[in-house]
């Protein structure tokens, strides 16, 4: 009798789910045994989860969960940092970097489901999703600067999405803190119980997925590139969005205009 030798597929560091009944996605980090640590491998699998989901134009809410207990423990362990040649480091950190923008900038909702505890760049995903909710036992911590390092790409996702001066304070005391304490702060939208999270989560998903999808891609696009800007071209940029979204004749010419001088 011969045996087959060969070794197991390895699995995926992520898995896209899409609901059969809905326009809505979940895709899971699924290397609890690593802490579901944004490695190249994880970074560049949810690229191509996110690909996927861009391509079909059929998700309306997509919803980022992790399996294991964990929802990201941060990019590598600090002594394995130091052992990569620099350059390498910088693509990686870039290819994260790049990966985060994406995820702010999907033209679908993204739902953060946060069921595990979260660390130094876990809290740029949760940052960079446009809804997060987490369960009430989780527990959330920048400790970049006790292992003698800035954390430079999570103040990016944190100073964006928190008030200056508590996203600082966040960055400087490496204290953990939990899910009610990041509700207060502004990270976290909703805090459940734990035992409810992902029916809560599937509830939120359908309320937004629910919303029109026509309106909800561009208006995301407005909110972003507004948030850019100083107030008065602000409003400016608002006044011309708002006026374009009338109907008739003429906002359409307007809106022609505008993608001809693209």
């Amino acid at each position: 009798m011969t045996t087959d030798s060969s070794p197991a597929p390895s699995r995926a560091p992520c898995e896209l789910v899409r609901e059969k009944s809905a326009r809505i996605a979940w895709l899971w980090l699924d290397r609890a045994e690593t802490g579901n640590r944004l490695s190249r491998e994880m970074v560049d699998a949810l690229h191509g989860a996110l690909d996927q989901v861009e391509a079909g134009g059929d998700i309306d809410v997509l919803v980022l969960a992790a399996r294991g207990g964990v929802f990201c423990r941060g990019r590598v362990e600090p002594a394995d940092a130091t052992q990569r040649p620099p350059l390498a480091h910088r693509a990686d950190l870039l290819a994260s970097s790049d990966l985060m923008l994406r995820l702010a900038s999907l033209p679908c909702i993204t739902l953060a489901m946060v069921g595990g505890d979260v660390t130094g760049a876990g809290i740029e995903l949760v940052a960079s999703c446009d809804v997060a909710i987490a369960g009430n036992t989780v527990r959330f911590a920048v400790p970049d600067l006790a292992h003698g390092r800035w954390p430079h790409t999570t103040q990016v996702a944190l100073s964006r999405v928190l008030p200056p001066r508590q996203a600082l304070a966040l960055l400087l005391d490496t204290r953990a803190r939990d899910a009610a304490e990041m509700a207060r702060l502004g990270l976290l939208h909703e805090v459940v119980a734990d035992a409810g999270l992902e029916a809560r989560a599937g509830a939120l998903a359908a309320t937004l997925a629910a919303r029109p999808a026509a309106v909800v891609a561009p208006g995301k696009q407005s909110f972003h590139r507004q948030l850019a800007m100083n107030r008065a071209d602000a409003y400016l940029y608002a006044v011309e969005r708002q006026t374009r979204d009338l109907p008739g004749p003429e906002t359409d010419n307007m809106g022609n205009a505008e993608r001809a001088d693209r």
